[in-house]
């Protein structure tokens, strides 16, 4: 009988897998990773870089399936009916009442006849064209045949500018044939009083009263022979 040949019996089941646990946790103690943890740590490195590209926003602040902005508890994001309809939006913009009219001066009322006294005389300005717009225009009535015309050339709440020829030839300019130029209490008169040229700067004066029936705006001034001219007006009553 031959010498005895010692035979190394298998290892358990059990003892094989705790082998394996123990080999695995070596290989994470010592840095080594498994597939699952690459793959994990690849996914947490990459939410990382797409923070840190984004605006910085609050996780509690955010929804997970939508990039909108929730501060009020129990606020929901609107349904994907409402962003189609808010993406099909008119862009016409909002009416809340009534418009808002362009600012115009206190000087003139655009909307109606102005009474006019033009060195004691009575003449209506009558608007024909822009009536309530900041450059109405139209007639000069006044009594016999000394009528005209009248434009408003700039008209907000710190300029007004009239332009007027009122007269009884034939161009209608013989009485008055000016430029008024108003910025706040004070007028500047261009052009010509009865015939008279006024100088190439004009005449300042100052501009009084209140635009009311018995106190209405009034512009007193001299050309340059010294002879004393008016002008008032007010909204026709």
């Amino acid at each position: 009988m031959g010498p005895l040949k010692a035979t190394a019996l298998a290892e358990p089941q059990e003892h094989s897998t705790s082998k394996r646990n123990t080999d695995q946790n070596i290989r994470v103690a010592s840095g080594e990773t498994t597939t699952e943890e690459a793959r994990a740590h690849a996914n947490q490195q990459q939410r990382l870089e797409q923070a840190h590209n984004e605006p910085t926003i609050h996780t509690m602040f955010r929804h997970g399936q939508s990039p909108h902005l929730f501060i009020i508890d129990g606020l929901q994001p609107p349904s994907q009916a409402a962003e189609r309809h808010l993406g099909k939006a008119s862009l016409k913009p909002i009416h809340l009442g009534k418009d808002i009219p362009a600012l115009q001066s206190k000087y003139w009322d655009t909307s109606g006849e102005m009474d006019v006294d033009i060195d004691g005389h009575d003449f209506d300005f009558v608007p024909e064209k822009n009536i309530g717009k900041p450059n109405v225009e139209g007639l000069v009535d006044g009594p016999l045949w000394h009528n005209g015309r009248f434009r408003v050339r700039k008209n907000n709440p710190s300029e007004f500018v009239l332009e007027v020829n009122v007269g009884d030839n034939d161009a209608q300019n013989n009485d008055l044939h000016a430029r008024i130029r108003v910025k706040g209490d004070k007028a500047r008169i261009y052009g010509r009083v009865k015939n008279r040229d006024l100088p190439e700067e004009g005449i300042l004066a100052a501009v009084r009263g209140k635009g009311t029936s018995d106190e209405p705006f009034e512009i007193a001034f001299k050309d340059q022979e010294g002879k004393a001219h008016s002008i008032r007006w007010r909204k026709e009553d």
